[in-house]
This record gives C-alpha cells, sequence and structure tokens, in this order.
C-alpha cells in the first residue's frame, strides 16, 4: 500500500503530543532529507510500531524530551529500508534487562510498573509487526539516562513518482531566517527543513542570544526575513522577545513565528496583539510548513495568528449528533482511533 512518509511520522506525533505536553515534555520528529516522499508498504503495521514506542517514551519518561528520527537506505533503485529511532530521556534500562524486555508480560522490575503502569507485551507485539515488515526491533538503554529504540521496514518505491517530501517554497530562496529555540535537534531539524527550500538559517539556543542576533541584524540593515522563536526558553521566551523589540524605539521585528508546546486560546489573542504571524504547535507538521510560511510572508492575505491545523477538518452538518462507543483494550489503539 502507497502511503506518504511524512505524514505517518506527523500524524503518529500529533495524535501523542498532548500526552507530552501533560508532563511536560518536548514531542519532536525529523525525517532524513534523503526519505521519498511516498513510499509502499504496510503503513498501519508501521504505526502500530511507532505508536506503541513512542507511548512508552512518553510513559517511562518525567522530564525531557521524546525525539523521533526517520532514516532511509535505499538497497536498489526501487527497494529500500525505513529505520525508525525513538530515542527519549527517560529512566532508562538495566543492561541484563535488554533482551528480556522483548518477551510476552516482561517488566523491568515491579518498582517501575507501579509507577508507570503497563505489563511489557506491547514490546513483544511491536517486534513480531516489525518482523513481518522484513525488519527488526532492539534498543540501546543506559539505567538513568534514557533509552532508544530503533525498528526497521522493507519498502519499496511507488510505481508513480508523485509526491516529494520536501514541496517546493520559491519565496524562502535567498531569504535570511532565525530559529530560537533552547532544544538543540528541534532546531537542527527546523533548519535543515527551511534550507532546503533555499534559505540561509541561523539558529541560536535562548532567548538572549535570539534578542540580540535580531538586533544586530537590524543595526546593520540586514533584518531578518522569518523568525521562529520558542515560546519558553530558559529567561526569555518568544513572547517576550517580541513584546521588548516592539516596546522600544526599534524596527519592529518582521515575520514572526511562535513555538509552542501547549495548544491554548490565549497564545491566538497575545500573538495578535504583539503582531506575531503565526503559533505552531509542537512537534510541528514541517509538510504543512510551506502553506504557513507562504501565508505568514504574504501579509495581504495573511490571518494573524491562526495556528497551524493538524488536518483539512471536513465539513460537519451541525444538527447531527453522533454517539461512539470503542471498544479496544489497548490504550495506544484507542488513543489513535
Amino acid at each position: 500500500m502507497e502511503f506518504d512518509v511524512p505524514g505517518l511520522v506527523e500524524n503518529s506525533a500529533e495524535i501523542l503530543a498532548l500526552r507530552a505536553h501533560e508532563k511536560g515534555l518536548e514531542l519532536n520528529s525529523r525525517i532524513a532529507p534523503n526519505a521519498p516522499g511516498t513510499l509502499v508498504g504496510d503503513p498501519v503495521r508501521l504505526r502500530q510500531v511507532l505508536t506503541n514506542l513512542v507511548g512508552n517514551a512518553i510513559k517511562f519518561t518525567d522530564r525531557g524530551e521524546v525525539f523521533i528520527d526517520v532514516e532511509y537506505r535505499p538497497g536498489s533503485p526501487s527497494r529500500g529500508t525505513l529505520e525508525f529511532r525513538v530515542s527519549d530521556t527517560g529512566i532508562g534500562i538495566p543492561e541484563d534487562k535488554l533482551e528480556s524486555i522483548f518477551e510476552n508480560f516482561t517488566q523491568i522490575d515491579s518498582s517501575s510498573r507501579r509507577v508507570h503502569g503497563g505489563a511489557g507485551l506491547g514490546l513483544a507485539i511491536a517486534g513480531r509487526l516489525a518482523r513481518l515488515m522484513g525488519g527488526r526491533l532492539w534498543v540501546d538503554s543506559t539505567l538513568g539516562q534514557g533509552s532508544t529504540f530503533y525498528f526497521t521496514a522493507q519498502v519499496r518505491a511507488p510505481e508513480t513518482t508523485e509526491g516529494s517530501p520536501t514541496p517546493a517554497l520559491s519565496e524562502l530562496d535567498g531569504m535570511k531566517v532565525l530559529i530560537a529555540d533552547d532544544n538543540p535537534r528541534a532546531r537542527t531539524n527546523l533548519a535543515e527543513r527551511i534550507q532546503g527550500w533555499g534559505a540561509g538559517t541561523t539558529e541560536v539556543g535562548d532567548g538572549y542570544q535570539a534578542l540580540a542576533e535580531m538586533r544586530r541584524g537590524d543595526g546593520r540593515g540586514e533584518p531578518y526575513h522569518l523568525t521562529f522563536l520558542d515560546q519558553e526558553m530558559p529567561g526569555l521566551g518568544g513572547f517576550e522577545i517580541v513584546r521588548q523589540l516592539r516596546s522600544g524605539t526599534e524596527t519592529p521585528p518582521g515575520c514572526v513565528m511562535l513555538l509552542t508546546s501547549i495548544d491554548r486560546t490565549t497564545n491566538v489573542a497575545r500573538c495578535k496583539q504583539l503582531g506575531i504571524s503565526h503559533y505552531l504547535v509542537k512537534p510541528p507538521r514541517l509538510s504543512d510548513l510551506p502553506r504557513v510560511v507562504r501565508t505568514a510572508t504574504q501579509p495581504a492575505t495573511a490571518t494573524p495568528a491562526d495556528p497551524l491545523p493538524a488536518t483539512s477538518a471536513p465539513e460537519v452538518n451541525g444538527d447531527r449528533h453522533l454517539r461512539i462507543l470503542l471498544a479496544e483494550d489497548s490504550e495506544d489503539n484507542r488513543l489513535v482511533v
């Protein structure tokens, strides 16, 4: 079956983002630039394994982040391997338990089960599904520092070559873009995609550096055309950066996009008040970025501070109310449905 690679990864992350944000975790994803936009494989099983691993990572991580990284390794012109890596900064796994966790109903120890829940059956099923797709599942972990789960699947190229992992965005060609985020992997991922559209990027790791860089560019007469600001950076967040620039005598910042881990109505009001073009809920759907950037860089047609939608929602008849019952013993599957 043909499936959209960025869509599968980003939809899976989006489904679990709320659970991560409720724990104060960052959830981000990256897809290698060489990964085709469309492949032929088993998207249902891929989504099941990925959702299981990300759900477990969130469950066993109390602070820090969960990161999804996807690589594509071509084996021939028409076939290749997708490798998924799900990393976390959670409790980790003792070395003597690394193999046994893939057995049915195996738990690291009784205390972790009491704190985090779960019986360990998910990993056994995930490993079986990976093997059915011609791949495998394994883990690297350090106790107290976190884990990285890997799984692979064999895929092939579609008969047609429609679709592209990086839609063209000529408006960004030659632009100067500033990316400010205290999460190095999140900002590098975004920079990688932006550079693919022909823009030059500068990356900074905190709000003070971002403010200084914006002022430096303005002072040289070379302001940034587009700026991505993380809402929650140590010391100085995105809102405060824009407020300081707009409250002084400096030239107001150009097109600004806010990156946030929380989807709140108050964000919209504050963005409009400060003149922030859009806010993007993490992990941002990078496959949708061309449309959002295009809208933000064309003020005549822009709608300020619109959040990046998860999907294009179909029209719903408001006079009809449906009651739906779902019976499923897997918490992750219930969430997906």
